[in-house]
């Protein structure tokens, strides 16, 4: 998860995990920031919100979920 340094939800989840209190979270991975330009050049799409490497790189543990290519073509249909 980043989070700005400094904000609410920054302590909070700071807080949180200083408890011992494991922290998940979801994103889509073309808000990882050296993922970006190539998910971008598979699906046309950009977007401008990245997450740094390097908070990537803080987490113990990352699980990739995919979607099979036919439902994946569904959702960007209907984009």
């Amino acid at each position: 998860m980043y989070l700005v340094p400094g904000t609410q939800a920054s302590r909070r989840c700071g807080k949180l995990l200083e408890a011992g209190i494991d922290v998940y979270t979801t994103i889509n991975i073309q808000h990882i920031e050296s993922l970006n330009d190539v998910v971008a050049q598979i699906t046309g799409m950009t977007v401008r919100e990245t997450i740094p490497d390097s908070v990537i790189g803080r987490c113990p543990d990352i699980e990739l979920i995919d979607l099979p290519p036919d439902e994946f073509d569904q959702a960007l249909a209907g984009w």
